[in-house]
């Protein structure tokens, strides 16, 4: 990892001791150890009875050898959209999402959507050189951060939309 600048991206069943809970971790490793993980927030269905919900909000972990700014997200949590928003105004360039499957399926994808590169197989590891100016154009083409209407999430707050589930 160290040789080659390899950092891994994992995600475990982490035990908390102190409480004796389990929580749904999604990690980032160096060659010393883990730099960054974050807990999950949005548990789907029987996960609430293995898992306890993640206390942290959505983080971006800049590396100073790479000067980007990466955020992770675990597979359900893809589908809430305030989770990537959040790390995008926190400067977020690289997400990585965590998927529930079998091995396999690896994908690199740009800001417009565009697959960069597949794995081919369930053990491939895919290494591909991305543009991170690519993230500003697509926001400023698009400019879903600049458009953002927080007066619409502040007024939801205090309804009664719960009641619907």
């Amino acid at each position: 990892m160290k040789k080659y600048k390899i950092y891994l991206v994992g995600c475990v069943a982490e035990k908390d001791c102190q409480n004796n809970t389990l929580y749904d971790t999604a990690f980032i490793m160096d060659s010393k150890g883990i730099v960054g993980k974050y807990c999950k927030i949005y548990l789907w269905g029987a996960e609430t009875s293995r898992f306890k919900r993640g206390k942290n909000t959505p983080f971006s972990l800049d590396f100073d050898s790479f000067k980007v700014k990466v955020g992770l997200q675990i597979c359900y949590e893809i589908g809430f959209s305030e989770g990537a928003r959040i790390l995008s105004l926190q400067g977020t360039e690289i997400l990585r999402s965590q998927k529930i499957s079998f091995a396999g399926n690896s994908q690199i994808i740009n800001p417009k959507d565009s697959v960069l590169k597949r794995a081919k197989k369930n053990n491939q590891v895919i290494i591909k050189t991305i543009n991170l100016q690519e993230c500003q154009i697509q926001r400023k083409e698009i400019p879903y951060l600049k458009d953002l209407n927080l007066a619409l999430v502040e007024s939801i707050k205090d309804t009664q939309w719960q009641k619907i589930f």
